[in-house]
């Protein structure tokens, strides 16, 4: 994402650097870095990198995002994307040709490249065919990406730096497990940073390295001052307040003396808190924060090209607001315009940008985002729907929103990551119910908890709460709909195919005697045909199904 700011004393890299001397002898190792925003976690794998620069080895980032919490791998498929150099406007045959050449340092089987360009929405080539292995399919997908990982191991040692996973996707959370047992045989260093209300299940294992940062003393606090003002001298009293001020947290420090640097302002008049300091500086630019608060509205991250379509300004103007942007360090530039790609130093720095937007501003400005999104980049109408669902959701467009939601949904349950797919199902319900209540928006609501209590059937099982309650709140709506015939009837309680037994809901009715799995899973592809919601899925299908009651009013729980 660009520079690194300054930060951390050097003492607090040791961990890491010692790990790494391990990793490299083939004993792969983990370190877990832990600490509150602003206080330099970023900082240890940068540093590393820093000192790591004539070695010979594979560098590879994976940034979590609170946008892509229920994008099943979207930290991994993000990664590949960047590592493959896709442009904005390249064809899928090229991104599939650019993939396939950057998975060839790998060596990889045919299948895994498959399932690679497969996972990236990228059409299936004669020379890769994706098998035909519906029901597998997660489990093919995330092995692949672990051999993906072994490969490159096996060319040069590798640093892999996971930032933020407390906005880690489940299926990205799985694969974690997988990745940090697999590591220990391997000449691979994992470094994680993360805030600490992420409570990481892998502590205690021996390739494991727990480093908690803890904030600045006086002294720290002091010397980050004089490195950050460089040759110039400030007065005793000015850095004396900046100390004081900042409370140890080095990002506070940085921009509490870059705004005094800045603004020249007396020892009485620096700002008091991280914010203030941020929204001085935002402020300080004049017109250039129109062109920030576009940015902090798209992400963490954000494109030239998408900027000029929401801003709306000529290509000169936008590209000197871009460039005070960046010389003002608060945001960092990779590439060069018009393909160039902007990241904010900080998520704080792009909370302050989007919060100081007014609400109605804020609703507009997301609206015209998904609008440009839609007009520029419609691959990521069906690549990234829940992105759309977002923007819709922070612009008020609630309809809209749960539109997108059901299509992520179906995205998620067609790639059997059905914790994302109940996820998303649930936002479309919250979208819904801001919604006048009418026939029409019924049917939805029927649509979107028919879905859920399929999927939470496949998560949970329809013993749970959960599954229950979704499965009473769809044959409501059901019957307040007059029964349409284009929905089977929903029972009352979920049912499973699946060979295990299962127990009923607390309160449901004995079990009977059932048909024969295959006319039981016919039924149950009859019944997701009508919901627009979800259609069936190898995986679903092997769990879930709905069934009408019996004449004696009692459904079969298989």
């Amino acid at each position: 994402m660009g520079a690194e700011p300054a930060g951390r004393p050097r003492r607090g890299d040791r961990p890491a650097i010692a790990a790494w001397g391990r990793a490299k002898a083939g004993n792969g190792q983990v370190v877990l870095v832990s600490g509150e925003p602003g206080l330099g976690k970023s900082r240890i794998p940068a540093a590393l990198a820093e000192r790591l620069h004539a070695e010979p080895y594979i560098r590879l980032r994976y940034f979590c995002s609170p946008y892509h919490q229920d994008s099943a791998l979207y930290p991994f498929i993000d990664q590949l994307g960047r590592a493959a150099g896709f442009a904005r406007d390249d064809p899928p045959a090229a991104k599939l040709e650019k993939l396939e050449a950057v998975l060839a340092r790998a060596a990889p089987p045919d299948e895994d490249v498959a399932f690679l360009a497969d996972l990236l929405s990228l059409p299936g080539s004669e020379r890769h065919p994706l098998p035909n292995l519906s029901p597998q399919r997660k489990k093919r997908t995330l092995e692949a990406l672990n051999r993906q990982l072994e490969g490159l191991a096996r060319q040069q040692p590798v640093v892999m730096h996971f930032e933020a996973p407390h906005w880690i996707d489940p299926t990205s959370r799985e694969l974690l497990d997988l990745i940090v047992e697999h590591v220990r045989s391997l000449p691979v260093l994992l470094i994680m940073t993360y805030r600490p209300e992420f409570q990481p299940p892998w502590t205690g294992q021996p390739q494991v390295t727990m480093l908690a940062l803890n904030r600045l003393d006086r002294r720290d606090r002091t010397a980050l001052v004089a490195q950050i003002a460089g040759g110039k001298a400030l007065p005793d009293e000015v850095v004396a307040q900046i100390v004081d001020r900042t409370d140890g947290v080095p990002l506070f420090v940085e921009e509490l003396t870059k705004n005094v640097l800045e603004s020249g302002v007396p020892a009485l008049g620096i700002p008091t808190t991280l914010h203030d300091s941020l929204m001085a500086r935002l402020d300080r630019l004049g017109s250039v924060r129109r062109v920030a608060q576009i940015g902090a509205a798209i992400g963490r991250e954000f494109f030239h090209a998408l900027s000029r379509a929401v801003s709306r300004l000529p290509e000169d103007e936008l590209h000197t607001a871009l460039g005070r942007l960046v010389a003002s360090e608060l945001v960092f530039q990779r590439g060069t315009p018009p393909d160039a790609v902007y990241a904010f130093k900080h998520a704080l720095v792009q909370d302050t940008a989007h919060g100081s937007l007014l609400r109605s501003s804020r609703q507009q400005l997301h609206a015209q985002i998904a609008e440009a999104f839609e007009t520029h980049s419609p691959e990521l109408i069906d690549g990234q729907p829940e992105l759309f669902a977002q923007h819709y959701a922070e612009a008020g467009l609630a309809e809209k929103s749960a539109t997108y939601r059901g299509k992520a949904g179906r995205r998620s349950v067609a790639r059997s990551a059905m914790t994302e797919a109940a996820a998303q199902f649930q936002m479309g319900l919250d979208q819904l119910a801001l919604l006048s209540d009418d026939p029409e928006r019924q049917r939805q609501k029927l649509e979107f908890w028919s879905a859920l209590a399929a999927v939470l059937n496949a998560v949970k099982g329809f013993a749970a709460a959960e599954t229950g309650q979704a499965y009473d709140r769809a044959r409501e709506l059901w019957e307040q709909l007059a029964s349409p015939s284009e929905f089977l009837q929903i029972p009352q309680w979920g049912v499973s195919l699946s060979p295990e037994p299962r127990r009923t809901r607390p309160g449901a009715a004995p079990r009977r005697g059932c048909a024969a799995s295959e006319r039981r899973a016919q039924r149950f592809r009859r019944a997701c045909s009508g919901s627009p919601l979800l259609r069936c899925n190898p995986d679903v299908d092997r769990q879930v199904c709905f069934i009408p009651p019996t004449s004696g009013g009692s459904a079969c729980a298989l």
